[in-house]
């Protein structure tokens, strides 16, 4: 019997699934039964190792186990402890938040709110790191994410380390200490400051981003584009972005007679400096400690293997900052290179650079499409061929273009010049990035998967290598691969129930329903919030948007890339101030509305960009239907009489669906004279009957006649927590309650789904 010796990836591999169960317990049965599975393929019946990477998995779970931060204090309780400001504290709009350090507490994500623009000015500084405060405040509680798909707050401390967030009362400075740390983060707040002032504003937030990591000039427009094309990694401080300016530091070295050695450990001891100089995030850690341990590799007396490397910069990370693993950029690049160098054998096989190239994007999207479904629900149909295009582009122009007109910033004559070569430059290669993001189809959008079905599409694609690098058949191998894809593909094509959900978007509406087998996909509303103008030191850089943080997600990991019909029922913020964001992020074949709509500022903007987009606009009315898979989708109010005449919210689209069985009856915002008309003239449908209430509860709606006629099985009231219109109105409860009608709301439940056999 030979012996299998333990290797340092089995240790990596060990020290991740012992993490992995301290922060997600719930997991163990999974983990260890996939943790058992590895150990038998690796060592088979070798007790010895076994028994040591068992016992690795298990002082890495303590390990994390006793690094997990406490809270603060009790949700409510008064608090008062020192802490230390990070680099994520900031002033945005009227609001000062971010991440302090504490000694037992970890992180704390605190909030600041000011009452005057004199008070903002007194406490606005570059930075606060390197400031020790006194923070007295109320800990808060962590809100409910509107659906499992949505934003999680709960889960973003966790990720960045913390257990709490506090809301504060004061905080006061009471020390400051001239740390690396501080001194690091006032260069980069002076790198952003020169940026700022010699780069014009269209290169401003690019040459941010890959020279000091600062993303916040990015607008969600700029994002989604990256996204779109599957190059996001290229315009962040990645392990590309590292090992260039590695190469390029060492070569400007070896050219100045610097000894070979010398020039490794000044890398070496470089590369710390500068994660903590651009600001020090888990990709950046990640390229940086890799780096470093690949440059200990070139020392011929230590002999380290690329996947030793690989691994102990793995476990070194962890074992400094556990919660790093839980971020979707740390999985995500290490996952990469460990494709990559799993794949390198084969790599090896190849002579041409290009053909290379291409490769290694295949392999990275072959290996990671489950992580960016698991956390992104979509991934990018093109980015194979955008990565061949765009890494050379950034790696020999875009990115030494960045260090070069910096560093000419202190010439200002020849700045200007090499500027007046390049901006025009780069902004045909913006408006061509443009072009490939628009084009159609360039996403698949899967939905959400579980950890079970990652794990097992990861495997599966290693299954493939090691059989393509045995046998070499591409051709079979990439048949098998297409497999698990084309079964995600029509996976909601195989779905014969119906169902209708009721998204929680705070105060306002949006409502999905999806027919039997995925052929029709309706949204009514879209939810919002009202912009207000509002005073210019209170307004946020990237305000709240309901679609892309609530209703966006939710249809992506339903597996939606297509709404068939988009309903908007009348001209309020807090029903469609969000379609916009619907249409620019998904496919929408159809836009109905009612005509009384169409000279409403919101409704005008959103039929601009319907157009742009080539969307369907129908005006629809009382009578207008369709059918799809058994179920029925009717139009009952307003008649065209209403264009005219009444109130705008007595003008809302009411409609119907129903197989014969189940009726549901949403009532946009209708109140009592709609009501009225429409108890004259409905008749209640046999089955059950659902009704969402009309304006979200409120006392001018859902009457004792409508109730009559409609009497429904249950409603629905679609409502914001602690709203200031104190919906649902008492009477309403009291109505309802009374004819022993089932309440549900989604201000208690959050998002509300009902399935439905076809």
């Amino acid at each position: 019997m030979t012996n299998r010796t333990i290797r340092w990836f089995d240790i990596a591999v060990a020290f991740v699934c012992g993490s992995v169960i301290a922060y997600e317990p719930t997991w163990w049965i999974g983990v260890v039964l996939a943790f058992g599975g590895y150990c038998i393929v690796q060592f088979r019946t070798e007790i010895v190792p076994i028994i040591v990477v068992s016992i690795v998995a298990i002082s890495s779970s303590i390990y994390v186990m006793e690094r997990l931060p406490l809270p603060v204090g009790e949700e409510g309780a008064s608090v008062r402890f020192f802490a230390f400001p990070t680099e994520t504290v900031t002033i945005d709009g009227d609001t000062l938040r971010g991440f302090v350090k504490t000694k037992p507490f970890g992180h704390v994500y605190v909030r600041y709110r000011f009452d005057t623009k004199e008070e903002k000015e007194r406490y606005a500084r570059p930075t606060y790191v390197g400031e020790r405060w006194l923070i007295e405040g109320i800990v808060q509680p962590f809100e409910r994410p509107s659906h499992p798909y949505a934003f999680d707050m709960a889960h973003y401390v966790k990720m960045n380390g913390g257990a709490s967030q506090v809301e504060m009362a004061s905080w006061e400075v009471v020390g400051k200490d001239r740390t690396l740390r501080a001194m690091m983060s006032e260069w980069r707040v002076a790198v952003l400051e020169r940026i700022e002032h010699y780069f014009p504003e269209a290169l401003q937030a690019e040459a941010k981003a890959l020279l000091a990591g600062d993303k916040t000039d990015w607008t969600r427009e700029e994002m989604d584009e990256l996204v779109a094309l599957g190059i996001t990694h290229l315009f962040a401080i990645s392990g590309l972005h590292v090992g260039l300016l590695t190469l390029a530091l060492r070569a400007v070295l070896l050219r100045l007679s610097i000894r070979h050695e010398t020039v490794r450990l000044l890398l070496i001891a470089g590369l710390p400096f500068y994660a903590l100089l651009v600001g020090g995030s888990p990709s950046v850690w990640r390229a940086s400690v890799m780096t470093i341990v690949l440059l200990l590799v070139t020392d011929r007396s230590l002999s380290i293997r690329s996947d030793d490397a690989w691994s102990i910069s793995l476990i070194v990370l962890l074992l400094v900052k556990p919660s790093f693993l839980l971020y979707p950029s740390f999985q995500l690049s290490y996952g990469a290179t460990f494709f990559i160098l799993f794949s390198s054998s084969l790599l090896k096989r190849m002579n041409r650079p290009f053909v290379q190239l291409t490769f290694v994007s295949f392999v990275t999207e072959a290996g990671l499409y489950p992580l960016s479904l698991y956390h992104f629900y979509e991934v990018s149909t093109i980015s194979l061929f955008m990565n061949a295009l765009y890494v050379p582009l950034y790696s020999y122009v875009i990115l030494p273009m960045q260090f070069i007109l910096y560093g000419l910033t202190y010439v200002e004559s020849l700045f200007s010049f090499v500027l007046f070569v390049y901006e025009p430059f780069r902004a045909f290669v913006r408006e061509w990035t443009t072009t490939f993001a628009s084009l159609p189809y360039n996403k698949w959008i899967g939905g959400a998967l579980s950890p079970v079905a990652v794990a097992l599409l990861v495997g599966w694609t290693v299954v493939l290598l090691v059989r393509l690098e045995t046998n070499g058949r591409w051709q079979q191998s990439l048949l098998l691969f297409a497999l698990p894809i084309a079964f995600l593909v029509i996976r909601p094509y195989t779905d014969a129930h119906a169902s209708v959900t009721f998204l929680d978007v705070g105060q306002g509406d949006s409502i999905v329903i999806e027919h039997p087998y995925r052929r029709q996909v309706t949204v009514i509303d879209t939810g919002g919030i009202a912009r207000w103008e509002g005073e210019e030191w209170k307004r946020k850089r990237q305000p709240f948007e309901v679609g892309t943080r609530i209703v966006v997600p939710y249809l992506k990991a339903r597996g939606i890339g297509t709404i068939d019909t988009l309903v908007v029922t009348h001209a309020d913020s807090d029903h469609m101030e969000a379609a916009d964001e619907l249409i620019e992020q998904l496919r929408v074949k159809t836009l109905h509305y009612f005509e009384r709509d169409e000279p409403k500022r919101l409704m005008e903007e959103l039929l601009r960009v319907a157009e742009r987009e080539r969307v369907d606009v129908q005006n629809v009315s009382a009578g207008d239907e369709f059918e799809r898979s058994g179920w029925t989708f009717r139009y009952l109010s307003p008649d065209a009489r209403r264009a005219t005449v009444g109130s705008d919210n007595d003008a809302s689209l009411v409609a119907e669906w129903t197989n014969g069985r189940v009726t549901y009856v949403f009532m946009g915002d209708a109140e009592e004279e709609a009501e009225r008309e429409l108890a004259e003239r409905y008749a209640r449908p046999e089955g059950k009957v659902f009704l969402k209430a009309g304006h979200h509860g409120s006392r001018t709606s859902t009457t004792e006649r409508w109730l009559d006629v409609v009497r429904p099985d249950g409603v629905i009231l679609s409502v914001g927590r602690n709203n200031r219109y104190n919906h649902p109105h008492d009477e309403v409860i009291e109505r309802l309650t009374e004819r022993g009608v089932t309440i549900r709301s989604t201000a208690e439940e959050g998002t509300i789904r009902f399935v439905h056999e076809k």
